[in-house]
């Protein structure tokens, strides 16, 4: 029987994390919620985690690294080279971890009940499959705002915060649709409200894109410790060995050719780059 993995958190004071029945191919997309309708093996059947919460299992894969990121830096690439490392399950911006802090954020879920919600939701993901033995988690780029919960949650295990020049940044989101720019289009502020540094500063969309990136930087630069490593893009990309050496684990040489490969194609869409920058 397959799994039961997180799919999503209903948007409630108090919150349900909801799992479903998933082929180990939904970790293999670019975007793990993308992967779900691929991989389901009961169709519209869902499972509070509550109902089989998994235990603490010995042969559970062990979490190995978070990763954060600013949008538009190049992270759907790196968790696709870390993909190619076949020992590794990468969870690519789970909608469940997402919905667990906006529920924090828009009904004042405890912090306390949050930590205790990423432990369950990780744990989950950490159920053991096949050749698997490691499980990073690629986090989506505002959750950086909410990194100490999971320094709480998860205290000692490595991370990495990777980002890219601000004025780079800022030309290749005023191009893009979607994510935080879904934010800015919203009718009201009832979600962006919470991650600008300054309402009087956010005048029009390029304000408050700035104000975003400079909010990512904050939270980020905030809590560095001993288990962060800072990177830049497009230079991680000559720094996969060390990544891989930062959190713990060992790569094969063809596993690091594959993972080079992967730097031909669109990490989003999959599709070979003829020459073009991937985050265009």
């Amino acid at each position: 029987m397959p799994n039961r993995y997180p799919v999503y958190t209903t948007m409630e004071p108090q919150p349900r994390i909801m799992c479903e029945a998933l082929h180990e191919q939904v970790f293999d997309y670019p975007f793990y919620n993308d992967g779900v309708p691929h991989a389901r093996v009961n169709r519209g059947q869902t499972y509070p985690l509550e109902s089989f919460a998994p235990e603490e299992d010995s042969n559970a894969l062990e979490l190995r690294g978070l990763i954060f990121h600013t949008s538009h830096c190049g992270s759907t690439l790196l968790s696709g080279m870390l993909s190619q490392v076949k020992s590794v399950r990468v969870v690519k911006e789970s909608e469940a971890i997402n919905g667990v802090l906006l529920v924090h954020l828009m009904f004042g879920l405890p912090e306390e009940e949050v930590v205790l919600r990423l432990k369950k939701i990780i744990r989950a993901y950490s159920q053991k499959a096949e050749g698997k033995q490691h499980l990073i988690i690629k986090l989506t780029s505002w959750n950086v705002y909410l990194i100490r919960l999971f320094h709480r949650a998860f205290p000692g295990v490595k991370w990495l915060y990777l980002d890219r020049d601000a004025e780079a940044l800022l030309a290749s989101l005023e191009k893009a649709d979607g994510g935080l720019l879904d934010w800015w289009n919203s009718p009201t502020d009832i979600l962006w409200k919470h991650f600008v540094l300054d309402r009087n500063e956010v005048t029009d969309k390029a304000s408050f894109l700035r104000s975003i990136i400079a909010g990512h930087h904050h939270h980020a630069n905030q809590h560095r410790n001993e288990q962060g490593l800072f990177l830049t893009y497009p230079n991680f990309l000559e720094a996969f060995e060390p990544i891989v050496d930062h959190f713990g684990l060992v790569a094969t040489a063809d596993e690091i050719a594959q993972a080079q490969e992967q730097r031909k194609y669109n990490a989003k869409t999959q599709q070979p780059l003829e020459g073009q920058d991937f985050n265009s």
